[in-house]
């Protein structure tokens, strides 16, 4: 029970990994200055808003995160927040991403996955945690699970 949070009202742990894809699938965080103002956003998203985003993993074209939501708040809330918020952001620092890759004026398929962490968080953690590494066999999340 030592991962448990207290709301004013409620007791208990909401956590979901959470993945999103940039539209046509483009590989823009193979550019580190997209992924770190993307990851800026997100993480002052979650803060005005009351949750928090406590694990980031990018590979070139997707990112997934670990969430942890408050009981008031729903995942399609926290999704919407996250991916207006970040494109409009992105959009603002890299015009040249609209020209070039978002002719349609959206950043983010409006697909997502999510899945609640479960409890044996550390696995889908280090499953976040290692995005992107190059050489690994461990893309596959039933490759993290003993």
């Amino acid at each position: 029970m030592q991962d448990l949070v207290s709301y004013s009202s409620s007791l208990g742990r909401a956590e979901y990994h959470i993945s999103f894809i940039p539209k046509y699938r483009h590989k823009i965080f193979a550019y580190e200055q997209i992924k770190t103002v993307c990851q800026l956003e997100f993480n002052r998203v979650a803060e005005q808003c009351g949750f928090k985003i406590k694990e980031f993993g990018f590979d070139i074209d997707h990112l997934h995160m670990v969430v942890q939501l408050p009981p008031n708040m729903s995942i399609a809330s926290a999704v919407k927040l996250l991916k207006g918020n970040s494109a409009r952001k992105i959009f603002q620092c890299f015009p040249w991403l609209r020209q070039k890759f978002f002719w349609g004026g959206n950043l983010w398929s409006p697909a997502y996955y999510f899945d609640t962490v479960g409890r044996e968080p550390e696995i889908i953690y280090n499953y976040v945690r290692n995005q992107g590494i190059k050489g690994d066999n461990l893309r596959k999340l039933s490759e993290f699970i003993n």
